[in-house]
C-alpha cells in the first residue's frame, strides 16, 4: 500500500512539474510577443541611451578588464565571461563608475555586470544583469537563467551558480558538442578546450 501511495504522489508531482512548465512556457511566449509588439510600434532609443542610468556601460564606460585568476569560475559562454572579466570586484568600482553614493547599492551585481570571480551569483540577478548588459529582452533572461537552474536541479528563486556550473557534463555540453572536446575526458577550470580538429576541418 505505501508503494502504492508513494507511485501516486510522485506521479501527481511529475504531472503538475509538468503542467506548471507547459503554463510558464505559453506565459513566457506572450510576454514575448507583447514585448515584440511594444518594439515594433515604439520609438527606438536613441544611441547611448540604451545602458540603463547608473549602470556599467552607461555613456561608453565599462569597468576595466581583468583576466581570470586562479580560483575564478568561467564558463563556456563568452557573454558571461566577459561580463566576469569586466565586474565590479568592490562598491568603490560601482561609485566610480556611475558617481553615485554607496548606499545606491548593496551587492555590487545589482550594478549590472556579475562578480569577478563568478562565483555565488544569484539566478535572479544573472537575469537581470544580462539584461541590462546585452539589453537582450527580459523573456530570454528569465528563460535562459530558468533553463540552466533547471539542468542543475535547482531553484530559480533562490539558487546561486558559480559559471563554471553551466559546463555540468550532459546540461549544455554534451557528448554530441561539435566544436568542444567532450568536458568528461578534458577537465579544465576555465571551461572545456576547443576541439581544433573539428573547427579547422574543411
Amino acid at each position: 500500500m505505501v508503494l502504492i501511495i508513494t507511485a501516486l504522489r510522485r506521479i501527481g508531482r511529475g504531472t503538475l512539474s509538468k503542467l506548471f512548465d507547459g503554463g510558464f512556457f505559453v506565459g513566457l511566449t506572450l510576454w514575448d510577443f507583447s514585448l515584440f509588439l511594444i518594439n515594433v510600434l515604439t520609438l527606438k532609443r536613441r544611441v547611448g541611451r540604451v545602458t540603463p542610468k547608473g549602470h556599467p556601460g552607461e555613456g561608453g564606460i565599462w569597468p576595466e578588464y581583468v583576466p581570470p585568476r586562479q580560483g575564478d569560475s568561467r564558463c563556456s559562454c563568452p557573454g558571461l565571461n566577459a561580463m566576469a572579466n569586466h565586474g565590479l570586484s568592490s562598491l568603490s568600482d560601482l561609485q566610480r563608475l556611475s558617481n553615485a553614493p554607496l548606499k545606491r547599492a548593496t551587492n555590487p551585481i545589482n550594478a549590472g555586470i556579475i562578480p569577478r570571480n563568478g562565483r555565488d551569483i544569484k539566478f535572479r540577478e544573472l537575469s537581470a544583469t544580462v539584461r541590462t548588459t546585452y539589453n537582450f529582452s527580459p523573456s530570454f533572461c528569465v528563460y535562459t537563467s530558468r533553463y540552466i537552474a533547471k539542468i542543475l536541479d535547482r531553484s530559480y528563486r533562490t539558487g546561486h551558480i558559480d559559471l563554471s556550473d553551466i559546463d555540468v557534463h550532459n546540461g549544455i555540453e554534451h557528448d554530441a558538442s561539435l566544436v568542444r572536446k567532450w568536458r568528461a575526458h578534458t577537465l579544465h577550470p576555465l571551461g572545456g578546450w576547443w576541439a581544433l580538429p573539428c573547427l579547422s576541418a574543411r
